[in-house]
């Protein structure tokens, strides 16, 4: 009986860590998308001649500029992505 019970808890833990593991290799995925299509959008609106270089200084500038959403600069910055001005146009990138 014992060791029938330790048989489920450790598949169980298995299955949960396994889980676990993929979530966070899926979420890693989105955000690697999310940069991708945000320094696409980013780089789109930087050609634009009537667009302030100004508008490209911060993430918050992103936003104000309507080149960004805010949905979209708030999970840039939960999953810590950095945004470089140098080289232009400037990007987002994930910390190594």
């Amino acid at each position: 009986m014992i060791a029938a019970l330790s048989i489920i808890i450790v598949l169980t833990l298995t299955v949960v860590m396994t889980v676990n593991s993929q979530l966070k290799k899926a979420n890693q995925r989105n955000l690697e998308a999310m940069i991708q299509t945000v320094n696409m959008q980013i780089e789109v609106d930087y050609q634009r001649l009537e667009l302030d270089r100004s508008n490209f200084d911060s993430p918050a500038a992103l936003v104000s500029a309507s080149v960004i959403s805010d949905k979209q600069r708030q999970a840039l910055e939960d999953g810590h992505a950095r945004y470089q001005l140098t080289p232009a146009p400037p990007k987002f990138v994930l910390p190594r």
